[in-house]
Parts: structure tokens; sequence; C-alpha cells
């Protein structure tokens, strides 16, 4: 908690700042938080909250340096804080240096489990597959559970045209946690589209739409499958 311990003014002039944020009023949030910083230089939390306020405003010339000033920093460490820097170098076109920043976090916070998918997604859309599936895996040592690990698995498998694992990964995905709702939503899609299988298909997308109803794609696949099973 990066509130514990320090006083109150400066707290609340965080909490100020993130509210501003929220509601889109970054130059709000600034005029807040410049004063407070000036009349409170030590206070890494100011600092943090001044970097996020630049970095929303997307002026990463400006954020980058008060974020790279805080590695290290015990009232600031976090995996957010390296996501945050991870963020700013991409914007700034500096990939490497967003390789190695999740990179970083995914070592020092090894259980912080969106900083895998977040790497892995990069190594994907950048045509390497390979070092994607190696991060994945990876996260799976630390929690082999873990449903979106199996179904970014399967989107690898996609790529390569290997359906077969890719519906073995879908059917992981749900085993390890049956309320996943995207993992259901894809078996139907397979079941349909690649194995021609209408029965399974319509049972994952009956699944798929009682854990989340509100999901118009959920809905257009058990039109689907409904049609196919010849009950419309």
């Amino acid at each position: 908690n990066f509130y514990v311990g320090i006083p109150d003014e400066l707290r609340q002039t965080a909490k100020q700042s993130l509210e501003y944020r929220l509601n889109g009023d970054f130059t709000k949030a600034l005029t807040l938080l410049q004063p407070m910083a000036e009349k409170n230089p030590d206070s890494s939390i100011l600092k943090y909250h001044l970097g996020l306020t630049y970095h929303g405003m997307k002026n990463y010339t400006k954020a980058l340096p008060i974020y790279e000033g805080l590695i290290g920093d015990p009232a600031i460490e976090s995996p957010l804080l390296y996501s945050d820097l991870a963020a700013v170098n991409y914007a700034m076109g500096k990939k490497n240096k967003f390789v190695d920043y999740l990179n970083r976090s995914i070592q020092e916070f090894p259980e912080n489990l969106e900083q895998y998918l977040k790497l892995a997604f990069y190594y994907q859309e950048n045509g390497q597959l390979a070092q994607a599936e190696v991060i994945l895996n990876k996260g799976l040592q630390v929690e082999p559970r873990y449903a979106s690990f199996y179904n970014s698995l399967a989107t690898i498998a996609i790529l390569r045209n290997d359906k077969q694992k890719e519906l073995d990964l879908y059917k992981k995905a749900v085993f390890y946690d049956f309320r996943y709702a995207a993992g259901h939503s894809n078996l139907s899609i397979i079941y349909r589209e690649k194995f021609d299988n209408p029965k399974e298909s319509l049972i994952e997308a009956l699944i798929a739409n009682e854990l989340d109803p509100n999901n118009s794609h959920i809905k257009n696949i058990m039109g689907l499958a409904y049609s196919a099973n010849g009950n419309i």
C-alpha cells in the first residue's frame, strides 16, 4: 500500500489527484500536485502521482525521468511502476526498454500474472511465437491454474494452424476456471468452425452466456449454434 505511513495531507493530495485523473482532468491534478511536490521534495508518493499525471497527459519526456528516479524506492516498490515504465517507453518507440522493464517486473514480482500476458502479447504481435510461449509457460510455473495463460497459448496455436492443440488449451482453461466465460466462448467457436460439432458448440455457448449474459458476441455464437442444431 503506497499510502501507509505518509502524512494525511500528502495522502489526501495523492488521492485527490487520482480522482481528477480518473475524471480526465489532468490539468487540475497537475495544479494540485506541483506545489505540494515542491514543498515536499522527498515525497515518493507525490513524485509517482506527478509521473502518472504527465503520463496521462502523454507528456512522456516528463513522466519518464520521474518514473526512473523511483526505481528501487521502497515506498513505490511495485510491479505497477515497471508497468508504467514499460508503457512510457513503448509510447516513445523504445521497444527494447518496454521488454526490459516487463522482464524485470516478472523477475522481481513473479506473482503479478498480468505482466506475463503483456509481454507474451507483445512477442506474439511481433511474430515471435516461441518467445511468447516461453513467457506464458514461465507464468504457468507460478500459477498453473490461470485460465488466461491457456487462452493466450491457444491463440498461438491458432497462428500455427494447430487446431487440436488449440482445442486442448481451451479445455484446460475452463478445467482450471470453469467460470472463465471467454474459454467457453472460444470452445463454442472452435467446435462449430473447426470440428463440425454443433452440439458441443451449443453447450459451450450456453455456458458462456450464463456466465456472461451481457456479451453480445456470445449471443451471436449461441444463435449460430442453435441454427446448426436445427432449433431455429
